[in-house]
């Protein structure tokens, strides 16, 4: 609840890398064995999920557009599809954000794409 987010530990600016630990807030990702917490709950991401969020970890802070992610995690997988990116990361923002509807990690940049923070 929301007790749990006033508990928040101070706020690092980068994702402070705990040995194979990626961290963001709430937010520890394993990428070595595929596993990411939320305070300490584990979350259920698929692998184009978890893929997302490793992406999104390492570029704390800047503004990715929907080509840079699908670039990035779906390569030439795919035709440009940007669609799939809005539906990927609303997926992940359901599974990390306590209010979907108002994120305090992924943000949407209107008419950019997205951006992961550390919550305030």
């Amino acid at each position: 609840g929301i007790k749990a987010i006033e508990r928040r530990t101070a706020s690092q600016p980068a994702p402070v890398n705990t040995g194979d630990q990626l961290v963001v807030g709430d937010l520890a990702i394993d990428e070595q064995n595929f596993k990411a917490t939320k305070a300490g709950q584990r979350l259920q991401l698929t692998p184009k999920e978890f893929e997302l969020l490793v992406y999104f970890a390492k570029h704390l802070g800047k503004t990715l557009s929907r080509d840079a992610l699908l670039n990035g995690i779906w390569g030439f997988e795919y035709p440009a599809e940007t669609r799939m990116v809005d539906i990927q990361v609303s997926h992940l923002r359901d599974k990390i954000e306590t209010d979907p509807k108002h994120p305090v990690y992924l943000k949407t940049i209107r008419g950019f794409g997205y951006q992961m923070e550390v919550p305030q």
